[in-house]
């Protein structure tokens, strides 16, 4: 309904509301018709100058869809930058293994180490030989 108002109040009835609602409301895409008619207030400040209103206000109408759209882009950057700027902080950071005796959990005389990592690979090896045994009984 303001919509509709303005354009009789501004150009009487030169121009058909309801068609250039519905031309402008196809150029704004997914943007509400209340911020078309904020940006309307800050562009048309003479509009009896105007000599294709029609034009003017379905102009007025993508620019402000563009608007939006690069908002949304540049917010999307914005949240790529951070994590791109994340994962570089981390990228820098060795492994530094929890013991500092052994090389995940055997020793350099082929041992197994006293640490968590030595008492997993044991147990882990001691599943694989108890598999291979199990694998060649059956064959």
């Amino acid at each position: 309904m303001e919509f509709r108002e303005r354009i009789a109040a501004r150009h009487g009835g030169i121009l058909d509301a309801d068609v250039l609602l519905r031309d402008v409301r196809r150029d704004l895409g997914d943007v509400s018709l209340s911020e078309f008619l904020e940006a309307d207030l800050r562009a048309t400040t003479a509009p009896e100058r105007l000599t294709n209103p029609h034009g003017h206000y379905r102009e007025l109408a993508r620019k402000t869809g563009k608007r939006e759209q690069l908002a949304a882009l540049e917010s999307l950057m914005d949240t790529s930058r951070q994590i791109h700027d994340l994962s570089m902080k981390s990228a820098g950071k060795r492994y530094v293994p929890a013991c500092a005796l052994c090389a995940d959990g055997c020793m350099a005389d082929g041992s197994y180490c006293v640490c968590k990592v030595g008492d997993a690979r044991r147990e882990m090896d001691a599943r694989n030989r108890a598999a291979a045994e199990t694998k060649e009984n059956v064959a």
